[in-house]
């Protein structure tokens, strides 16, 4: 039977991750104005300062202004500075609840959770970020719901969850266990030079800024 939660927030150091992402957005521009204006050091140094509050500012009011509420069949997620977004996600259309634990993450010790549908496009929704147990507590919330409706895949996955709330890989992918001595199935395999471009377009924005500092040394 599923159990509706009360309207919660996200963890204290939200803005924190919030202000991250805002200040990697404006990262190159403050850089380039640094090196323009690098005579200029009060100059720099102010709008550098200036910068950094209201990247602050902005990831604090963008945090607080998120809200989520879990419902019998659903999530609602409200969220918005100037304008207030109000959705309804129904736990039908989220195919995947994914985890993101980076370095700070771990750190802090809080985990990102993303709410991913069939369609491969946008997230559902992304909670940045969330104490472990309440992303936990959200991931089972879905399991049951799904065990509800007869999903084989999830029945397993709440069926093979222990004491700790770990799930059995095999049983969270829907898929069964390898048979002993049998070698596993190569399901892609990925040029290594592709790879490598992966691996550039990936990191585009380090790449622009080290031409800008390579134009910069000479």
């Amino acid at each position: 039977m599923s159990v509706e939660l009360p309207a919660c927030r996200l963890h204290p150091w939200s803005w924190l991750f919030h202000a991250a992402g805002a200040l990697k957005e404006i990262a190159l521009p403050l850089l380039i104005l640094v090196v323009l204006r690098r005579e200029q050091e009060l100059l720099v140094f102010g709008l550098g300062a200036a910068a950094v509050v209201l990247v602050c500012a902005y990831g604090w009011v963008r945090a607080r202004s998120f809200r989520y509420e879990v419902l019998a069949d659903e999530i609602v997620i409200r969220e918005g500075i100037f304008t207030r977004e109000s959705r309804h996600v129904p736990f039908t259309r989220i195919q995947a609840v994914s985890e993101r634990r980076g370095l700070m993450h771990r750190f802090i010790d809080v985990t990102e959770l993303v709410l991913e549908s069939g369609s491969g496009g946008r997230p559902e929704a992304v909670m940045r970020v969330l104490y472990p147990r309440e992303a936990a507590r959200l991931a089972a919330q879905l399991r049951l719901h799904r065990a509800a409706q007869g999903d084989p895949a999830a029945s397993a996955a709440s069926g093979a969850t222990g004491v700790s709330g770990a799930t059995a890989p095999s049983a969270a992918l829907g898929q069964g266990t390898a048979v002993p001595g049998q070698a596993p199935a190569r399901l892609l395999a990925v040029p290594t030079w592709e790879l490598i471009k992966l691996g550039l377009n990936s990191n585009s924005d380090f790449l622009m800024v080290a031409m800008v500092a390579a134009v910069v040394s000479k």
